[in-house]
């Protein structure tokens, strides 16, 4: 059987042949171990003890469960408790009838042991008891039978968690755990329809995530308790079914429990995400297949769910398995629908969160999450929003929040005092009062930890007394001492302003009992309005409050002033681009349409990025430079969409997609928009029209709430397809000597370090020297930036100074020292000034 070349038999092991003649031929070579060689011995006497001239396998067994050596582990592949399976093999024995004789090693021993020698050779160490407990395995009857025909009598721990693979729908639909179910009429009688099919009784939920395919069957489970009660719903949970596999088969006895279970004509089985069948399938697990032929039976009705993705990548592959479906698809709520869903769903929120949700905060969180969220679906984003927000309007009133906030308040005063910007006195008498509000709630935040604690405390003591069988103390817990508790947590949330500390007790939500939930709240019950929506979808998307509750009507003015001040002589650009603002704001533009496409024309230099950038900031967008010469090649859409498959960087994504993604608010401009190639403005000029860009993995990504502007120094240089497609082109004119000089002086109060001024002379020099190729801050930061920054280097000027640039001309008076700027230009410190004066 083995190609043994040196037949070496060592001492040792000569020693224990010659004590066990009978098992001599059985092992050439291999040593054993101690344990084995008991295991032998015992057998050898089990087996006379039982009259047998033969020593059976079932022998073996029992002297290797007597020994105790397998360490409470039992035998791979058997999940029985050790002692029931010593009593059966006990009672198996008795009924075995066997022949007396001389004692010699019966066949199915013979090849158990000779098996364990050869797992013993290939892992080259001594027989030992998980080698013979694996040959046993393998050619013992007794064993074999148990892993293939469990007892009935047994525990059920063959497969000790095929029960916890399903979910009973039902079940939690009749304890009103699920979220109430508004709306989708038409699906759930398609679904229920489906279902009663006499063939192809089974339905595939395909719908984006968000859409409530879930949703829609706990609603079928609903219906259930009321339509038929016969019927069950059970789910199948992919990750519990997946785990805990030791051996061949175990999967598929699992599935075949499960089957049984459902083949029942009145069990309807729901498997979300069930591209994952197929997905490990891949993997060589064949799932799908044990579901072919179960799937042709009208006694067995199953629900999928997936997304529309999944169900474009995997299913199209398995078209076996896809023709066992009928494709249900479930597409994203509209707005009036949500809405109801909305308000179906409110009491379920308020009770939770102990809250009150206004009318226009749901409005609200419908109205903004189509707006500013799309890359989300009706109505899961809408619910996630009301979520949050009752979660936020409760954190701000809680006393930690207004800690918080004194805090805050307390270190910027603090800081100010420091810096001495304001009257020591106005700032020490503001601070005094913060510590006196810091106290108070500190005090307020301590008693309220006790309070939770001890209703902690108290409420264990309750079980723990219900539990020993005192029910009058449990009783004199749970009718005075616990309410007198909560009466006293109810009295801190009285105070104005203060509700319950959810910072420091998120987690007594948990020790709380759920009918103390019920009217803690009624007295001061907290709103949740449309202010708290939009600040969640602020912080989610980065677009300031204000913008998204259209609250700058009457900041219209305001801002075309200031920006009438900052941008000069530019006012007919400045009104047509806040224009376009506003009309994007209040909703006037199409969603399926981007937020504004603008083309600023003019020269070099006269405004067009400093306009940009200050409504930028002034709206809270962010703003992104293209470079047009970045895209004159034919290529150059990779560089925004991301490069096709096949070419590097495929999974990278492009510029453009990936910052969109990452702000959906926000301003892209084009520079020299005459130098991009055809095919970026074909590109372009459609994800104008369509309001999305598809990028290079075939995902739309949506720019509704983007502004793209096109420059050029001359609107005939632009592609005629730019100038059709684009909502407005804007001119911005030439500056006159007057404004270009206006321009010089405010950056020149803006230079750091020290406070600047200059003479007309000095001012007029320095628009002399501003063309084509220097703008007006890049001449200001060349020649008197650097020269400044030098001086403050050498110490000639000191940090903080106030000084006037000067033609050399002009500095006539020998005792005035002035510093080198240029040749020309000279700077006079007012500390020279006056020491002169």
């Amino acid at each position: 059987m083995y190609n043994i070349k040196i037949p070496i038999l060592g001492g040792w092991c000569r020693h224990q042949l010659r004590q066990f003649g009978v098992w001599r031929r059985l092992f050439p070579v291999c040593e054993l171990s101690s344990e084995v060689s008991n295991v032998l011995r015992d057998a050898s006497r089990i087996a006379r003890e039982a009259g047998s001239g033969s020593v059976e396998s079932e022998f073996l067994v029992k002297s290797l469960l007597q020994s105790g050596s397998l360490n409470g582990k039992g035998f791979r592949g058997i999940r029985l408790p050790l002692d029931y399976l010593g009593r059966e093999l006990d009672a198996f024995i008795q009924k075995q009838s066997y022949a007396t004789g001389e004692e010699q090693v019966a066949s199915n021993s013979a090849s158990a042991l000779l098996y364990a020698q050869s797992l013993a050779l290939s892992r080259r160490r001594p027989v030992g008891t998980n080698e013979l407990s694996e040959g046993l395995l393998k050619y013992d009857g007794f064993l074999r039978t148990l892993r293939k025909i469990p007892d009935e009598t047994a525990p059920s721990t063959v497969h000790p968690n095929v029960n916890d693979c399903l979910l009973d729908l039902t079940a939690k639909a009749r304890s009103h755990i699920n979220t109430p179910f508004v709306g989708r009429e038409r699906e759930l009688a398609r679904l229920k329809g489906s279902l009663n099919r006499m063939r192809k009784n089974n339905v595939l939920l395909v719908g984006d995530a968000g859409v409530g395919k879930t949703a829609l069957v706990e609603r079928f489970a609903s219906d259930m308790l009321t339509e038929n009660e016969s019927v069950t719903v059970l789910s199948l949970d992919l990750c519990r079914l997946y785990s805990g596999h030791g051996a061949r088969g175990e999967l598929e006895a699992k599935l075949r429990s499960i089957f049984d279970t459902i083949s029942n004509g009145n069990t309807v089985l729901f498997i979300d995400e069930i591209h994952h069948l197929i997905q490990n399938q891949e993997s060589g697990v064949n799932v799908t297949n044990l579901f072919k032929p179960l799937m042709t039976s009208d006694s067995v009705k199953i629900i999928g769910s997936t997304t529309t993705k999944e169900y474009h990548q995997y299913f199209r592959r398995d078209r076996a398995f896809e023709r066992r479906f009928e494709v249900l698809r479930i597409r994203e709520n509209n707005a009036e629908e949500s809405l109801a869903i909305l308000h179906g769903i409110r009491p379920a929120l308020e009770k939770h969160h102990q809250v009150k949700i206004d009318n226009e905060a749901l409005l609200a969180s419908v109205e903004l999450s189509m707006r500013f969220i799309p890359k989300r679906h009706l109505p899961d984003k809408a619910i996630d929003l009301l979520d949050e927000a009752s979660i936020l309007a409760k954190r701000r009133c809680s006393i930690s929040s207004q800690l918080d906030k004194v805090l805050r308040r307390k270190n910027r005063l603090i800081a100010t005092l420091i810096r001495n910007e304001r009257h020591d006195d106005v700032l020490t008498e503001d601070i005094l009062q913060l510590e006196k509000e810091e106290a108070k709630l500190r005090t307020l935040r301590d008693a309220q930890r006790e309070l939770h604690v001890r209703l902690g405390a108290l409420q264990q003591q309750q079980h723990d007394h219900e539990k020993n069988g005192d029910l009058v103390e449990a009783s004199e817990l749970k009718n005075r001492v616990i309410p007198e508790v909560l009466r006293s947590i109810s009295q801190l949330r009285s105070v104005p302003g203060n509700v319950l500390d959810d910072t420091s007790s998120d987690a007594s939500n948990l020790v709380e009992p759920k009918e103390s939930k019920l009217n803690l709240d009624t007295s001061n019950p907290v709103h949740v309005t449309k202010f708290l929506v939009a600040n969640v979808v602020s912080q989610h998307t980065g677009i300031p409050e204000a913008v998204l509750m259209q609250s700058r009507i009457g900041d219209y003015k305001s801002a075309l002033e200031t920006l009438k001040s900052i941008v000069l002589s530019q006012e007919d650009a400045i009104n047509r681009t806040l224009l376009h603002v506003y009309k994007h704001t209040f909703g006037f533009v199409s969603r399926k349409r981007i937020g504004a496409a603008l083309c600023y024309v003019g020269p070099h230099g006269v405004g067009k990025r400093t306009l940009l950038r200050n409504i930028s900031l002034m709206f809270g967008m962010r703003l992104k430079h293209i470079a047009g010469s970045h895209l004159v090649s034919s290529n150059a859409t990779n560089i925004l969409v991301g490069s096709p498959p096949g070419y590097v960087g495929h999974r990278e994504g492009g510029m453009l997609c990936e910052w969109i993604k990452e702000h959906p608010y926000s301003v892209v401009v084009f520079e020299g928009a005459h130098l991009m190639h055809a095919n970026v403005v074909h590109l372009l000029v459609g994800a104008i029209d369509n309001g999305f860009l598809v990028d290079c993995q075939g995902e739309e990504c949506d720019i509704s709430q983007c502004f793209f502007v096109f420059t050029s120094g001359d609107e005939k240089l632009l592609h005629q397809d730019i100038r059709d497609n684009v909502d407005d082109i804007i001119p911005f004119n030439a500056l006159s000597n007057e404004t270009v000089e206006a321009i010089i002086r405010a950056h020149l109060a803006e230079v750091p370090l020290i406070k600047l001024r200059a003479t007309a002379a000095a001012v007029e020099h320095l628009r002399f020297m501003i063309d084509e190729n220097m703008t007006i801050p890049r001449v200001i930061d060349r020649i008197v930036g650097t020269a400044i920054c030098r001086l403050v280097l050498s110490g000639a000027v000191s940090e903080g100074s106030a000084g006037e640039l000067r033609l050399r001309c002009e500095v006539g008076r020998p005792t005035v020292r002035p510093l080198h700027i240029t040749d020309v230009l000279l700077l006079v410190l007012d500390n020279d000034i006056c020491t002169n004066n």
